[in-house]
């Protein structure tokens, strides 16, 4: 029968890379590390965080958080813990890379920053791949990929010290964390990083849209209970009626805006079929899209709020800012991306979509001014 010691020995080893794996084998410092990345071109670092390096970290996760079974035999534990200690030296140079990126990407921010003459952040139409919209959101995800990294690793070496599978002790014997949790948040994490570097700007500003959506759809449905009911200081027969009066006003302006948004959505809009990846807007303006659920979720509850309690003062103020925000949003769709939508078997796909903005925004502003003169 093989000694404990042996599978003890290959877990002191790993236990050891996982110490170190965020340290550099080089001797480079700071200083010679920022020449050397702004030496190079930021399109070099953003193929290091491209979907080939990413996917490579995907299989090297899952390899390096295989450890042995509670039923292994002892020969079996220190062929695993072997394994480990293997996909942590390739994991170590993956991560050298991903690091590498994120630091460029704050490098070459700052130097765009710092050129007052060239077109910099604030006018990147050109920039493609490299507008700061897209580079901000990589850059904040790689953050959270290495994060989230760091506490594996850490949760891996306690759990194998834990198990008596190294010959180091821990004092911190709390049981350790579940690592399948981890493991799964950390392949999101690279799925999110994968998926903003290949997708068209359209995908890529409707991001985090399918939760304010959600939000929208259950302000439809408060707007469709009865009034009384959302808000019990309502009393009065009068007020009561008020209160009805304004919420079957204010229902068309909530459907409309959700519409507006289903029609612009890649599950069932606009991008059915794949726009071409880059536009010529501004990161600026690709914020704000890439905001509008978020804001149209805010300026549609408020409106549920106010109606519901009768109370009209600031709903005019309200519904300006719901205009505003469609508005504009608007501007920038028929600017910028309905051009880039392309005919089907000889349907102009283009008139459509055109007919259907201007229609639903000729609806809009009349749901928007009955629900202005309810109020006077």
């Amino acid at each position: 029968m093989a000694d404990p010691s042996d599978y003890r020995q290959q877990g002191d080893l790993a236990v050891l890379g996982f110490a170190k794996i965020w340290t550099r084998d080089d001797a480079e410092d700071s200083t010679n590390m920022c020449q050397r990345l702004l030496r190079c071109s930021l399109e070099t670092h953003m193929i290091q965080s491209k979907p080939t390096i990413l996917l490579l970290l995907r299989q090297q996760v899952i390899k390096i958080t295989s450890l042995p079974g509670q039923g292994d035999l002892p020969e079996e534990a220190a062929y695993k813990l072997k394994l480990i200690v293997e996909a942590q030296s390739e994991t170590k140079d993956t991560l050298q890379q991903i690091r590498d990126s994120v630091q460029a990407l704050r490098i070459h921010s700052r130097a765009e920053a710092d050129q007052e003459t060239c077109p910099g952040p604030e006018d990147d139409r050109n920039y493609e791949e490299m507008k700061r919209f897209r580079l901000e959101r990589v850059d904040a995800l790689q953050m959270r990929l290495l994060h989230d990294l760091d506490r594996l690793f850490s949760h891996t070496s306690r759990t194998i010290e834990i198990r008596g599978l190294s010959n180091h002790l821990t004092s911190d014997l709390r049981p350790p964390k579940l690592l399948d949790g981890l493991i799964n948040k950390i392949l999101e994490d690279v799925d999110s990083i994968v998926r903003w570097l290949a997708e068209p700007e359209f995908d890529a500003v409707q991001d985090d849209w399918h939760t304010h959506i959600a939000c929208l759809n259950n302000d439809l449905k408060t707007l469709y209970m009865s009034p009384t009911k959302t808000n019990s200081d309502v009393q009065t027969p009068k007020e009561r009626l008020r209160v009805t009066q304004l919420t079957q006003l204010a229902l068309p302006v909530a459907r409309l805006s959700i519409m507006f948004l289903n029609k612009l959505s890649k599950q069932a809009g606009m991008n059915r079929k794949r726009l071409p990846l880059y536009t010529k807007m501004r990161s600026k303006q690709l914020e704000t899209l890439s905001l509008l659920s978020q804001d149209v979720s805010r300026s549609v509850q408020a409106i549920v709020l106010t109606t519901a309690s009768g109370r009209t003062t600031n709903l005019p103020f309200e519904l300006k800012e719901l205009g505003d925000c469609l508005g504009s949003a608007l501007v920038l769709v028929k600017e910028h991306f309905l051009p880039l939508i392309p005919d089907t078997d000889g349907f102009t796909n283009q008139t459509y979509f055109r007919t259907w903005f201007d229609n639903w925004s000729t609806t809009f502003n009349l749901a928007v001014r009955n629900l202005k003169n309810a109020c006077r």
